[in-house]
């Protein structure tokens, strides 16, 4: 009788590790599903209220992260961008997913 209450506990564990493993997976893909959008047409209009396309006859369009490993160690790279930009009737335009206040700082 012991030998089969060792197995059923057994059982039991291994499938509560199995749920919790399975569980913690949907958790972490449930965000990238949500954030899933339907991506533009080349030449379609984007809605950013905030920004008068009209002030210059080109806009730069930089989307980043700034939790982005690779965003941080880019910053050099950035930094060029936005120099190089400044004096070109070229408007720039940086954004972020995160809050302005977190947006700003960089």
């Amino acid at each position: 009788m012991e030998k089969i209450n060792q197995k059923i506990e057994l059982v039991a564990n291994i499938f509560i590790i199995l749920v919790a493993f399975i569980s913690s997976i949907s958790a972490q893909l449930a965000p990238l599903n949500q954030s899933a959008r339907v991506e533009p047409n080349i030449g379609s209009q984007i809605n950013a209220p905030d920004v008068d396309w009209s002030q210059q006859p080109k806009t730069l369009i930089l989307a980043l992260q700034t939790d982005c490993h690779f965003f941080n160690e880019s910053a050099p790279f950035y930094k060029r961008v936005i120099e190089t930009v400044k004096n070109k009737n070229i408007k720039l335009v940086a954004v972020f997913p995160t809050e302005i206040e977190e947006s700003a700082k960089h």
